[in-house]
């Protein structure tokens, strides 16, 4: 265990805290030490938190958040993301007044102290997942609450071409009638709420496009429960994904989407074999029972010999290990 984090739970013990939620995209933590003192903590998206700031800890001492640091800061960030790291900044308010609750009118004049950067690198499954996909005819569209150069980033990795990306803020701004013609041509929407990952999903399937979706997240739930297909991981994934997935992947192997559309073609394609193979026989009999040469066998062969004639036709739906 890290002895100095087990030393600041024993100084500080939390009072309140205010919940993130996709509007400010960040969430805070009211504290007190064993002195009665109080501070806020806040992690969240960098544009959001330098929003709430006034000051920010800079070569070493807390300065007014001028225009100059402003910038760069951002350009530290942007050079982050442009290598695929996400970032999540870090901001506190000291001498907090006592309460009983606090609010987000309480999120300002804070000093930004930094911020944490990490890589969520693509399964290495996914770039071959998405030519398998694009080989049975499947479309791969990136909803994601990352922001653009993130999300380019990551897509190149991928090997998928960005050829069109749309904003939350721009979709926000759309028609439900304009977001159905744009979403057609648009591959990639980024910094997206769970909201309007509803809406890109909700515009496809009003385009008159079968829709599957695969997400893990708690703030996926309400897309997979409106698409025609929802994916969830099985390994890695929230509950409420998993509830609201009509598929899971217990490995989170993305290879697996393309094996189980294999799958669900043979399926099918077994299925019209048997009607058609069925239809076929019994249309059969009846032209020749008509013109008097099916006799009693001809009708039982029709009958049973059809039933078990497709039951060993079926059974080829068993064989998937090399799909």
């Amino acid at each position: 265990a890290n002895h100095q984090l087990a030393d600041l739970s024993a100084v500080y013990h939390k009072v309140d805290e205010i919940p993130f939620d996709f509007t400010r995209r960040r969430l805070s933590t009211v504290v007190e030490d064993t002195s009665g003192k109080r501070q806020m903590i806040t992690k969240g998206a960098i544009e959001e938190m330098l929003s709430i700031c006034s000051h920010a800890e800079y070569q070493g001492e807390v300065q007014p958040l001028t225009d100059q640091i402003r910038q760069a800061i951002l350009k530290t960030v942007a050079d982050l993301n442009e290598d695929g790291m996400r970032v999540i900044a870090i901001a506190q308010k000291r001498a907090l007044p006592a309460a009983d609750t606090y609010s987000v009118k309480d999120e300002c004049d804070m000093v930004l102290m930094g911020y944490l950067a990490f890589l969520d690198p693509p399964k290495e499954s996914t770039a071959e997942a998405i030519r398998a996909l694009k080989a049975h005819g499947v479309t791969t569209k990136i909803l994601t609450g990352d922001n653009d150069r993130v999300t380019r980033c990551i897509c190149k990795q991928v090997g998928l071409k960005v050829s069109n990306l749309l904003l939350g803020s721009d979709v926000e701004r759309m028609s439900d009638d304009e977001l159905i013609q744009v979403a057609e041509s648009t591959d990639v929407f980024a910094k997206l709420s769970p909201d309007q990952k509803a809406r890109v999903v909700t515009a496809l399937r009003s385009g008159g496009h079968t829709v599957g979706f695969m997400g893990d997240g708690i703030n996926d739930a309400p897309v997979l429960s409106r698409v025609d297909v929802g994916i969830a991981m099985g390994a890695l994934g929230s509950d409420a994904a998993i509830e609201a997935a009509d598929v899971v992947l217990m490995d989170d192997d993305p290879l697996k989407i393309a094996k189980a559309i294999r799958i669900a073609r043979k399926c099918l394609r077994i299925v019209y074999e048997n009607i058609c193979f069925a239809i076929g026989i019994k249309l059969l009999c009846l032209f020749l029972v008509t013109i008097g040469i099916a006799n009693m066998w001809m009708g039982i062969f029709a009958d049973v010999g059809v039933m078990v004639i497709a039951v060993l036709n079926a059974i080829r739906a068993l064989f998937v290990k090399k799909l």
